[in-house]
């Protein structure tokens, strides 16, 4: 926050790929966010504009150590995901893995 004004909204990629909530999910898209945002507060704002269905969002929601998070291609360890902060830009992915023939 600089100087009492709230932070600007920036852009992020966000893809979701994999089983999740009992599907198979698919979503790439851009979301707004303030800057410096919580990964929480993408996954609401997709939410929001219904990018991300409840049941997916109450699933992810809770950073399962299942499903990988990477941002900008970096995995991102379950200790560390509350306290990732988002910049302008920055990528996010959430992989549930699956096996299968």
């Amino acid at each position: 926050m600089i100087f009492g004004r709230k932070n600007p909204d920036i852009s992020i990629e966000l893809k979701i790929i994999g089983f999740m909530a009992g599907e198979y999910v698919n979503i790439i898209g851009r979301v707004s966010v303030p800057d410096d945002s919580p990964l929480s507060v993408l996954l609401k704002r997709a939410r929001a504009g219904g990018m991300v269905p409840d049941a997916l969002y109450r699933r992810l929601r809770s950073m399962p150590p299942e499903i990988s998070v990477l941002v900008n291609g970096n995995p991102l360890p379950p200790r560390s995901r509350r306290a990732a902060r988002l910049r302008d830009g920055d990528s996010v992915s959430f992989f549930a893995a699956s096996s299968g023939g």
